[in-house]
């Protein structure tokens, strides 16, 4: 099965740069508009009333009025149906108050401005995300009018739809011109959506872990249509003041993206503070990735005396025919192994193999993590069609390894291959402490193995560990080369200590150099790992950068410390495909601080890099900011960390394609990704 994903030119603010291939018409109207120039493309109308205004500048469509009748929004010239299928997400911000509510998207079925009293009264409106005003603070809301014209709201206390009540606005709060992120998942098989919301718990005047920003704060069940008001056929997106009867203050829109490429499936890790990790189950049609639901998780630890009853991680997966074949490591509070799990539905829950763990510690290892599996189905030795590289510590020294393991089925029995494939070097280099987290590349152009790995190594000035990544090559992959060349290239700005407290949203420092628009920032104050803040530069300016939204409690006293995401040195390969002319990386990113003494941040999340290089090696991947973390932490349950994306991927059929066809290789090893 092919893959394709369509993705629109990427703007940075006020500058339209094209760094993507466009693909197939099937699924042509996914896009990305980051609103350059100073007007609104040919996708887009705006409608206004009275004296209301609808400008584009700076990367934003503003939407003002100053009183009642000053309707002022923009719609989406293409309406949804609930046939369709994929994901809308959008991020903006109220900038002015007005009113105990603020309408920032609405669904409704005709592009005229509404003149009821009530919104409920409006027989054109379906669906709405807002802002809504309880005891002096906002907070984001998800909201569909019932076939009963009655109003629905999501409770995200209870984790259920009812009448809108001050206990379900108690995490998500949203201050006055702070952006916020709200989605709609559509399903058209099932007839059937969602709606979500990604902003910032609840930030106090404290410095605390509780301002870990861009998490998934409300993810709603789903919806039939059918309970829904009538009129579904033909609805239009429209964002701002779609009211003529009310003055709800000002709008910016920052970002649309919608995404409805196929459907691709993944496993991901998470932790909850200090508890255990688990795996769950994810998707995307495109680029951001969605959990299932709220609460499932795709596999868990194991009962009490089990070999994986303490906790399970790292999950790579293999579809094989209709079976998917999720590998992890999961432990006993002892020792790691590697398990093996099977799902026929994705959505359902796979069946733990009765031979787990499939792959134990050779001699002179403690434990094994990482497992990337391929199902090699050119390989002439039967014993060899499944392919496992892992890495493993090893007893004496406690370095890391990466291990490899062939079988002739997904559950084994497996063979280790007598010895690393890849060692730690030698003292005070770049791998000194071990290599890991390996991840398999079949480069049809030139012929070989690419194998990526992290190099980890200690900071000599800080004492903490650092990892990059490297790749080796080779013909097989027990006869592997180590490059000695890193993958990416780190920022060397982008760290500065605060010169006056933040409380808000302006960050005030000696140097901007480095700072990037709408990169993930990181800001810490002490080595508590759980204490830190996190946001996204909107605009930057001589000695400031504006965020996002707002943090609270960072002191220039305590040296607070602002760390763009490229800035720092923990960094590893899950999954690496080539989709048209882009090769793409998804990585996880973590060991925010590691670089600097005396500060910590746990934050481990995924990321995407991207290069339109010749070959997958050989040029420097960019850090798609947008989409990092391309699968955020949540306020179900992986609040601490979500990583580790495991994309389901097709057995691999390797070609060899002479370099004067590089074209070609478009169509061959999307990692054969599913």
């Amino acid at each position: 099965m092919s893959f394709y994903v369509y993705r629109q030119p990427t703007y940075v603010r006020g500058v339209s740069t094209l760094h993507r291939a466009l693909y197939p018409a099937r699924i042509e109207q996914g896009f990305f508009d980051h609103f350059p120039g100073t007007s609104l493309d040919s996708r887009w109308a705006s409608v206004t009333a009275s004296s209301g205004t609808v400008a584009v500048a700076n990367s934003v469509v503003s939407c003002t009025g100053a009183s009642i009748g000053d309707a002022s929004y923009f719609y989406h010239t293409t309406p949804i149906k609930k046939t369709d299928t994929g994901l809308w997400t959008f991020c903006g911000n109220a900038v002015t108050s007005g009113g105990s509510a603020r309408r920032l998207l609405t669904v409704r079925d005709t592009t005229t401005p509404q003149t009821a009293l009530t919104w409920d009264s409006d027989a054109a409106m379906k669906l709405r995300f807002d802002l809504s005003l309880d005891t002096g603070t906002y907070y984001g809301l998800c909201h569909y009018i019932d076939t009963g014209s009655t109003r629905q709201s999501w409770n995200s206390s209870a984790q259920t739809w009812g009448t809108q009540s001050a206990a379900q606005v108690t995490e998500n709060r949203v201050g006055i011109d702070n952006y916020i992120e709200f989605g709609l998942e559509l399903d058209g098989a099932n007839l059937r959506f969602r709606m979500m919301c990604w902003t910032v718990q609840a930030p106090s005047t404290s410095y605390t872990f509780q301002q870990g920003g861009r998490r998934l704060m409300q993810l709603t069940d789903w919806v039939d249509w059918s309970s829904v008001l009538s009129g579904q056929d033909n609805m239009y997106l429209q964002f701002g003041n779609v009211f003529t009867s009310f003055h709800y203050g000002d709008f910016d829109t920052e970002w649309v993206r919608y995404e409805d490429g196929s459907r691709r499936e993944g496993w991901i890790n998470g932790q909850e503070g200090t508890a255990y990790y688990q795996i769950t189950h994810v998707h995307t049609f495109g680029d951001v990735w969605l959990p299932q639901d709220r609460t499932t998780l795709a596999i868990d630890k194991a009962a009490p005396t089990a070999w994986d009853d303490n906790r399970v991680k790292d999950p790579m997966c293999v579809k094989d025919g209709s079976d998917y074949r999720i590998f992890y490591a999961g432990n006993n509070n002892t020792t790691f192994k590697i398990g093996v799990a099977t799902a026929t539905d994705p959505d359902s829950a796979p069946t733990k193999d009765g031979g787990n763990p499939i792959v134990s510690p050779p001699s002179g290892y403690t434990d094994l993590f990482s497992p990337y599996v391929i199902k090699d189905i050119v390989e002439p030795d039967s014993n060899k069609l499944w392919k496992m590289l892992c890495h493993g510590f090893k007893t004496t020294g406690g370095e890391t390894n990466i291990l490899y393991f062939t079988a002739p089925s997904y559950n084994g029995t497996w063979t280790y291959s007598g010895s690393p494939v890849l060692s730690e070097g030698g003292a005070s280099s770049v791998d000194e402490e071990g290599v890991n987290n390996p991840v398999i590349y079949w480069d049809s152009i030139g012929g070989q193995w690419v194998v990526f790995f992290a190099q980890k190594r200690l900071d000599p000035t800080t004492s903490q560990t650092i990892e990059d990544t490297s790749w080796a090559t080779g013909s097989t992959l027990d006869n592997l080369t180590k490059s000695n060349t890193t993958l990416f290239t780190w920022n060397t700005n982008g760290q500065e200590v605060l010169t006056a407290n933040l409380s808000g949203n302006i960050v005030t420092i000696a140097d901007e150099a480095g700072f990037t628009v709408d990169s993930l920032i990181f800001i810490s104050e002490d080595d508590v790992s759980q204490n830190y803040g996190i946001s996204r530069i909107r605009k930057v300016t001589s000695g400031q950068l504006e965020l996002y939204h707002e943090l609270e409690g960072f002191t220039s006293g305590n040296s607070a410390t602002i760390v763009q995401a490229d800035r720092q040195h923990g960094q590893y390969l899950k999954h690496v495909e080539k989709v048209g002319n882009e090769y793409r990386f998804f990585g996880t990113l973590y060991r925010t601080y590691s670089h600097v003494s005396s500060y910590s941040g746990f934050s481990e999340t995924s990321s995407i890099w991207t290069h339109s290089g010749p070959t997958v090696i050989g040029t420097t991947p960019v850090l798609e900011d947008l989409l990092y973390p391309n699968a955020a932490t949540d306020y179900f349950g992986h609040e601490r960390s979500h990583e580790n994306i495991g994309v389901a991927t097709l057995p691999l059929n390797r070609v060899i394609i002479p370099r004067n066809s590089i074209q070609v290789n478009q169509a061959v090893n999307r990692a054969s990704t599913y």
